[in-house]
């Protein structure tokens, strides 16, 4: 069951990528509310959406949502799900922006990029994002390239070096 899922990371007993639970929702929401400029969903996410979004993804098998947790405290989020014959990657969040420029996000990022290509070998892992996000260099920097751009978004797939 993926509300159980606990990712260590080798060489790093302070980091956590932790499966979301109900007591996640408000923390997840207002990161996303205050970065929601970086994202395809610019508006502001009530209290309810975000519960029925969490009762839905309750009910996907294929989708992974995570709190990433520094010392036990939690610094931001990170997803991934299967969508048909590809791996996206999504919600990717520094709530915490003290603990940012750490190389945290990263240490978590490919973690969980090895746990997804673990779950599902031979898929392509892939995100979108939006031309404006200031991630972008950060995804490229990341093991990510460029492989189309639309008018307003990029789809980038990994290459692990």
């Amino acid at each position: 069951m993926q509300n159980s899922l606990i990712l260590t990371v080798p060489g790093h007993s302070e980091l956590e990528l932790r499966a979301i639970n109900s007591s996640d929702l408000e923390n997840l929401r207002n990161w996303k509310n205050s970065h929601r400029e970086a994202f395809f969903h610019r508006q502001t996410i009530t209290t309810e959406q975000q519960q029925q979004w969490y009762k839905g993804y309750q009910q996907r098998d294929n989708d992974f949502m995570f709190i990433i947790s520094h010392s036990d405290q939690p610094i931001g989020c990170i997803g991934f799900r299967r969508l048909e014959d590809k791996l996206d990657i999504y919600n990717v969040i520094m709530g915490n922006q003290q603990m940012s420029g750490k190389g945290l996000m990263r240490t978590a990022l490919h973690t969980m990029i090895a746990e997804a290509a673990r779950r599902y070998p031979g898929l392509p892992i892939t995100l979108m994002v939006l031309k404006g996000n200031p991630a972008v260099e950060w995804y490229l920097k990341s093991g990510f390239n460029i492989e189309s751009q639309c008018d307003t978004y990029l789809n980038l797939l990994y290459r692990p070096a």
